[in-house]
């Protein structure tokens, strides 16, 4: 990105919002795969426990 926006009223509401927006949906999939690698790796140590 090479066009920086000082802060404040320079930066437009609509780029503002669809920036929000691709934050939320970062953290979403951030915790999405987090949660999917704790998953897998609860499964390996019951695995590991039991046998």
């Amino acid at each position: 990105m090479h066009h920086v926006f000082p802060f404040g009223t320079a930066m437009p509401k609509s780029h503002l919002k669809t920036l929000y927006i691709i934050v939320i949906r970062r953290l979403f999939y951030i915790s999405f795969l987090s949660l999917k690698i704790l998953r897998t790796f609860h499964k390996v140590y019951i695995d590991l426990y039991l046998c």
